[in-house]
Formats: structure tokens, C-alpha cells, sequence
């Protein structure tokens, strides 16, 4: 509820504070920018930047800022459920498509290797088949099996550590593109001041 009345609050001081003469203000520009692609898009997004005001900036920042907490959150259930492997699931949802494949491939791999090894395992505990077809093979089982559960559960291990260091990365290129060197937060709360002139009331307050 509280994203909803933000973002409305940006759509009218964007539109009706800070349009320029082509009838599209640039921080609803760089708005579009910053959900299109913020990786490619990210000269693109600095250029825009130097026109903003210190509160458009706030309000793109703390509206397109990443937690952590959801794709972790993501990736520890599904881990809990598959045993340890959640194929970067979480990863994906925030966009990280790197970790997310680097999790997946790495998951189904490890989990294939396993497959295999138990397969090699289980047949050299069978003594009436071929010994000297199958030696090399079973020889090697348990090494595969052990070499692929533990690719399959340090995929998901990546996974959720990726997760959790993703959106400090994915901010920190965030505030360089907005130009902003600091943490910027505002509060949407009305504040009353006594002047010479009369009552004033603030709405919205802007920290760095």
C-alpha cells in the first residue's frame, strides 16, 4: 500500500512539477530506464540524472532500491524443500541472471553426477554381472556420487549467498547512476512549522 501511494506521488510531482517542454520529464524517463535494464541502460540513466532534483532522485532511489530479503527468502524455501538445491529461482527473481544459471546449470549438473555414481555404486554391489566390463565403472561410482552431491548442494549454497550480496551490488550501481554518494531516505509524514508568513506543512522529508 505504501509503494502504491508512493509511486502515485511520483506520477504527480513527475508530471505536474517537473515536466519540461517535451511534455515528458526526465525523471519519468529515468524511471522507464531503471525498470527497462539498469545494467544496459546505465550511461544512459547518468546522462538523465544531472537534470533531477535531490527528491526526484530520493523518490527513484528508494523506489527501485533492492532488498535482500525476498530472494534469500525464496531460495532457502525451495532449498528446504529439494534438499539443498533451489536452481536459482531466487536468483532470477531478482533479475540476476548470472547467478541464477551459474546456481542452475551447477544444480542439474551435480545432481546428474550423483545420479550417475549411484548408478555405479549400485551395480558394483552386483556380483553375477561382468566383472571385467564393469570394474573401471564401479571403481569411479562412489567418486561421482560424492563429486556430484556436493556440486549439487554448494550450487544451492551459491545460490543463496548470491542472493543475499546481489542487491548491495545492484544499489551501490543504482545510486552511481542517480549520482547519489550517499544513502538517501524520505519520510511521507506531514510537518508543521510556525513562520512569519504563517503555517507551513511539509509532506514529504528528504535525508542524505
Amino acid at each position: 500500500m505504501k509503494k502504491i501511494i508512493i509511486t502515485s506521488l511520483f506520477l504527480v510531482i513527475g508530471t505536474a512539477s517537473f515536466s519540461q517542454d517535451a511534455g515528458v520529464s526526465d525523471a519519468l524517463i529515468v524511471d522507464a530506464l531503471i525498470r527497462k535494464n539498469l545494467n544496459k541502460n546505465f550511461e544512459s540513466i547518468q546522462q538523465k540524472a544531472y537534470s533531477l532534483s535531490d527528491s526526484e532522485r530520493a523518490f527513484l532511489y528508494n523506489q527501485h532500491e533492492m532488498k535482500w530479503q525476498a530472494g534469500v527468502g525464496i531460495n532457502c524455501a525451495i532449498s528446504y524443500m529439494l534438499m539443498m538445491s533451489n536452481f536459482g529461482i531466487g536468483n532470477f527473481y531478482q533479475g540476476d541472471y548470472v547467478g541464477g544459471y551459474i546456481t542452475l546449470i551447477g544444480s542439474i549438473t551435480g545432481a546428474g553426477l550423483a545420479f550417475i555414481g549411484l548408478l555405479g555404486s549400485t551395480t558394483s554391489a552386483d556380483s553375477s554381472r561382468d566383472s571385467s566390463s564393469g570394474s573401471s565403472y564401479s571403481n569411479w561410482g562412489p567418486v561421482i556420487l560424492v563429486g556430484g552431491v556436493t556440486l549439487y548442494l554448494s550450487s544451492g549454497i551459491f545460490g543463496i549467498v548470491r542472493a543475499y550480496f546481489y542487491p548491495q551490488s545492484y544499489n551501490k550501481k543504482l545510486k552511481e547512476s542517480l549520482h547519489i554518494s550517499k544513502a538517501v531516505t524520505y519520510d511521507i509524514a506531514p510537518e508543521f512549522a510556525v513562520t512569519p508568513n504563517g503555517a507551513d506543512v511539509t509532506l514529504i522529508r528528504i535525508r542524505f
